[in-house]
């Protein structure tokens, strides 16, 4: 036995996406924070001004590419939208 919760949104406009961020916000803090934390806590406490560039650096990376990949695994309009939009990147 399986009930499913079925959303119908025809008008997908501003209001939308503002209540979507606003979930996906309130979802992701309480991960995102405690880890964002220790990492600035780490670049300012680092020897170097480079060392603390480097530790932020790939944190950025490694927080951006899981969106990059899901953008270009999107394949609702027919061809992967990051490989057609790239050169904008």
């Amino acid at each position: 036995y399986e009930k499913k919760a079925s959303f119908k949104i025809k008008n997908k406009g501003f209001f939308s996406s503002l209540i979507l961020g606003m979930a996906f916000g309130a979802g992701w803090s309480p991960c995102i924070g405690p880890i964002l934390a220790s990492i600035l806590f780490l670049a300012g406490n680092s020897t170097t001004l480079f060392d603390g560039i480097i530790l932020l650096l790939f944190f950025s990376i490694g927080l951006g590419i899981p969106f990059l990949l899901s953008s270009d695994l999107n394949l609702s309009a027919g061809q992967p939208s990051l490989s057609r939009n790239f050169y904008i990147i």
